[in-house]
């Protein structure tokens, strides 16, 4: 997991640094410094970060030829449907609907 790959799973589940520090018994300071790229943390702790995220729906998506990194929700997750009932994720025609909640998907 990139810091821009944290912000971005954050972002998607609308968490903040505090909220997901917490979840994942995790520093916020800790969290700070590595978003801000000032500090790589321990693995273990990305390992932590990671699980959490994952456990809520976040999916890493690896580099490829057309993505640098980014981030997406696992359907039927919790924070998908939470995305759906906010009309973030869906126009109701099953067609993406690009809001603030899911620009940020691909980095």
């Amino acid at each position: 997991m990139t810091p821009a790959q944290c912000r971005a799973a954050r972002g998607l589940l609308g968490w903040s640094q505090g909220e997901l520090g917490e979840r994942a018994r995790v520093a916020q300071k800790t969290i700070t410094k590595f978003e801000s790229e000032a500090r790589v943390p321990h693995p273990r702790t990305i390992e932590a970060l990671v699980k959490v995220l994952e456990d809520e729906g976040v999916v890493f998506l690896e580099a490829t030829e057309t993505i640098v990194a980014g981030v997406a929700i696992r359907a039927g997750s919790e924070a998908a449907k939470k995305l759906r009932a906010s009309g973030a994720a869906s126009s109701g025609d099953d067609e993406p609907k690009a809001s603030a909640a899911n620009v940020g998907t691909l980095l």
